[in-house]
């Protein structure tokens, strides 16, 4: 019977990356691998590509998984017991033991044997750690561990996103992945020449759709907080503004602190031109540039300088007043900015 291999049980994707392969080029002897993988009393082994034999329980995996189930094609022995290899058997043994062959490496075979194991899930450091583990649950048909990393995965994906992203383009159908890393991305700059390790991974059509989304995205941002209306004044698009019941619009009292400098503005909703605080104008076109850069950029810390300044102009009352104001108004522009990034398609075609 020949060797079974995990390739002939799935059309996945390859690993994204491989342990790197002895200096000399020869083949390594196999070594085993770290516990618990190491047990005697295991009843197969399965090798990886870098020679590492890890030694399991049948059982075990084919309950976590349907494609080990399958390629376990001998029939399972008692924990500690060996196999007598017949004359004409040509599948591997060591020690007795049945040896099947995969392609991953010993890393990506350790987190997923991990997770078909009862054991504490193992620590994912780096981006190709995580994606690879994920190819391996998709291509074992780990449910729970496929489960599992689609819902971790935007939260690695912020922390990285140009990796993420540089690897999920890598993989065939990996769509979903591409967009949230895509998105995550829009929280910083779009960096041209920055390369990450991973976009070695990533051909130029995927770079040029990054690059295209991000530059759409921080238009649409953009012109949800200020844009160029039909009169020469600018324009204030934001749909959810019922009322100007906001001091920046409102303090022209005679106890100001200073004298009341003014800008006009366009409020689209209201179809009316009104006075607005030069200083909060100001801040609309920092907002503006901000996510010009980065459209879903974090704005910690603005909001409360200009209601700072503001405050030092403004009358008493009002000045107790601005800083809530500036609060309500900046949750209203900031919603406006993520339905107008929302509304932004990532095109992966040419």
């Amino acid at each position: 019977m020949a060797t079974p291999t995990a390739s002939d049980n799935s059309t996945s994707e390859p690993e994204i990356e491989k342990d790197k392969p002895t200096e000399d080029g020869k083949e390594t002897l196999p070594r085993d691998a770290s516990p618990p993988f190491n047990k005697p009393s295991a009843n197969v082994i399965i090798r990886t590509a870098d020679s590492v034999d890890f030694r399991v329980q049948q059982a075990i995996l084919a309950e976590a998984s349907t494609v080990f189930a399958d390629m376990f094609s001998l029939p399972a022995t008692g924990p500690g017991q060996k196999r007598q290899q017949r004359e004409d058997d040509d599948q591997e043994y060591r020690d007795g033991i049945p040896v099947i062959s995969v392609t991953e490496s010993s890393k990506t075979m350790d987190i997923l044997l991990r997770y078909c194991y009862p054991l504490v899930r193992p620590p994912l450091p780096t981006p190709s750690d995580f994606c690879n583990a994920l190819v391996a649950a998709r291509k074992y048909m780990v449910e729970h561990m496929e489960t599992e990393l689609k819902g971790l995965y935007p939260g690695y994906a912020s922390q990285s996103p140009l990796s993420y992203y540089a690897l999920a383009s890598a993989q065939s159908g990996w769509v979903k992945e591409m967009k949230i890393a895509a998105k995550a991305a829009l929280r910083v700059p779009f960096l041209f020449g920055y390369v990450a390790p991973e976009m070695r991974h990533m051909n130029a059509s995927a770079y040029v759709w990054l690059q295209l989304y991000h530059g759409n995205c921080a238009a649409a941002a953009a012109s949800a907080i200020l844009s160029r209306g039909p009169s020469s004044h600018p324009l204030l698009p934001l749909q959810t503004l019922d009322n100007l019941d906001y001091v920046f619009f409102s303090c022209n009292h005679d106890d100001r602190f200073e004298d009341r400098v003014v800008n006009l503005v366009h409020v689209k909703r209201l179809n009316k031109i009104v006075e607005v605080e030069s200083w909060f104008m100001e801040y609309l076109n920092a907002l503006a540039s901000l996510v010009l850069q980065a459209p879903l950029a974090s704005i910690m810390g603005l909001p409360e300088i200009y209601s700072r300044k503001g405050a030092l102009t403004m009358c008493t009352d009002c000045s107790r007043k601005v800083h809530d104001d500036v609060g309500r108004f900046t949750e209203l522009l900031m919603e406006a900015v993520r339905k107008a990034v929302d509304g932004v398609p990532l095109q992966l075609h040419d």
